[in-house]
């Protein structure tokens, strides 16, 4: 026993020197711990010995450890943690996998005292059966990889009651990627992540690569080789927001009803076979004045669907039914859903674009790449875009949306071209740009009421009575008529009949308001 609680020791498992962040990593009593550090830290050694220290102090743990990508996870994580076990003749404690090889396919490690770990990648279309487990300790490597709903998912199945809750904990370590979920979480505390409280804990962990003793003098050098602004997110970990975000903070208002004369567009980013379907309403505030802080000719982001695992027809239909009886001028989805191929029972071989248009949605091609539709959020806040409090997703991958790296220089030095990180799962800013690009620059109400005589002249009137009002409606000014206020409040073009698009059925609602 004297034996084993020496092998647990910090001072047996790190060596005699190690970097101060592995110990805190280690050691730390908060629910979530972040580490964020420079290259080469030792972040994810600290974190295969915390795992195995967890599972040998509590019998019946589960501990996941996760990457996102299961080959990397096998290659760099699973690896270190074998190496490790190997190294610190630490087999003693663990009866399978009896084949100590990290390319082993069960990716389970099981100890004497019933506690495993398990070892499962975290790419979205994965979760699956992760979602249905428990655990008393969950290590995620390379933490800046995943998507949050992937982290939030994990924090809230950290929850094995077979470990106390104040030994469990949610482990992320972490490259600086400058501005992403790890630091609004950890760091700035921006919404939608909030403050951690007395009873929801958490902690940043930060060091340099230099911290580690262990870094030889020839990984020192290439490090200090590497240009500055290189160094202070790769070395030093500075957690500099800087100039990766492509897309300015947006304006947040409580939602209210939009008036019903206000033009609309939908965006949507449809799902291929499986995955995400999102649509972004936007209206524009066609009128001389502020209405419930939207500016004339300002854009307001006022709803959003987002779901997943639903057949194309259901969800064009739930998109329709959200779209209400108002008159839609747009409906604007990713152009390549055209060009996608998906298998349909019914109809064999199909674009996944076909699939919704044959269910109802009057959908047209975007235009335009990423990089257009940074321009159209840029030109829409320069408008006054507002965005309603209950668009979650929108709001959340708005400060997420950001170009890696900073810079177009790679860790050898190498120009490189700038890349938007992880764009393909920006669901909510790709349908909101595909919304955008159908918005006219300028959307004004158009008032098309007709100038009418100031008053009425009944039609049962005597000629001389007639003669001596008309008269008198000649000498007084002129009124407007009542049967049309202003046209669904875009501008000539559209009250001509330009480049309309609309809704299957609208013209069956009786408060359309022509």
């Amino acid at each position: 026993m004297a034996e084993d609680a020496e092998k647990l020791s910090l001072a047996y498992l790190l060596g005699k020197d190690y970097n101060p962040v592995q110990a805190e990593l280690i050691l730390a009593p908060e629910y979530e711990v972040a580490a964020v550090t420079g290259m080469g830290a030792g972040k994810t050694y600290a974190a295969c010995v915390a795992a195995f220290r967890h599972a040998v102090k509590y019998p019946g743990a589960f501990v996941l450890v996760g990457r996102l990508t299961f080959r990397e996870l096998v290659d760099t994580t699973k690896k270190m943690f074998y190496e490790m076990v190997e190294n610190k003749k630490l087999r003693s404690f663990i009866v399978k996998p009896a084949n100590w090889d990290y390319r082993e396919r069960t990716n389970v490690v099981r100890f004497k005292n019933g506690a495993e770990i398990l070892f499962a990648n975290l790419e979205p279309n994965r979760l699956d059966k992760l979602k249905n487990l428990e655990y008393s300790l969950v290590v995620i490597d390379q933490a800046e990889e995943i998507q949050y709903e992937t982290y939030q998912l994990l924090l809230n199945r950290c929850r094995l009651n077979a470990v106390p809750y104040s030994d469990r904990h949610v482990i992320a370590i972490a490259n600086d990627e400058g501005d992403n979920w790890l630091r609004r979480r950890f760091l700035t505390f921006e919404p939608p992540h909030g403050r951690p409280t007395m009873s929801a804990t958490r902690r940043l962990l930060r060091g340099t690569s230099l911290a580690n003793p262990n870094i030889d003098e020839g990984a020192k050098a290439q490090l200090l080789s590497l240009p500055p602004e290189v160094q202070a997110r790769w070395v030093y970990a500075t957690m500099d927001a800087g100039t990766s975000r492509l897309i300015p903070d947006f304006r947040v208002i409580a939602p209210f009803v939009v008036p019903a004369h206000w033009p609309r567009w939908v965006g949507v980013d449809p799902a291929r076979s499986t995955g995400v379907t999102c649509a972004i309403w936007v209206a524009v505030n066609p009128d001389k004045d502020v209405y419930q802080g939207v500016a004339p000719n300002a854009p307001v982001v006022y709803n959003e669907y987002w779901a997943e695992g639903r057949d194309a027809e259901d969800h064009s239909q739930e998109i329709l039914r959200q779209s209400g009886p108002h008159r839609l001028l747009g409906y604007a989805m990713d152009r390549s859903a055209w060009s996608t191929g998906a298998l349909s029972r019914k109809l064999g071989a199909i674009s996944v674009a076909q699939l919704y248009v044959n269910a109802g949605l009057p959908a047209s091609p975007s235009s335009g790449d990423e990089w257009a539709r940074v321009m159209l959020f840029l030109e829409a806040q320069k408008r006054g875009l507002v965005v309603f409090r209950t668009c979650t997703h929108l709001l959340r991958q708005g400060p997420e949306y950001r170009v890696r790296g900073q810079q177009m220089v790679d860790s050898t030095g190498a120009i490189k071209d700038l890349k938007i990180v992880s764009k393909q799962k920006f669901h909510a800013i790709d349908a909101g740009g595909y919304a955008f690009e159908f918005i006219p620059t300028k959307v004004v109400a158009v008032d098309t009421r007709t100038l009418e005589a100031a008053f009425d002249i009944a039609d049962d009137i005597d000629d001389g009575s007639r003669r001596h009002w008309e008269a008198l409606q000649r000498t007084l000014p002129k009124r407007k008529g009542h049967e049309s206020v202003v046209t669904q409040g875009i501008d000539e073009a559209e009250l001509h009949g330009e480049n309309t698009t609309h809704a299957a059925g609208w013209w069956e609602h009786d408060d359309v308001g022509w």
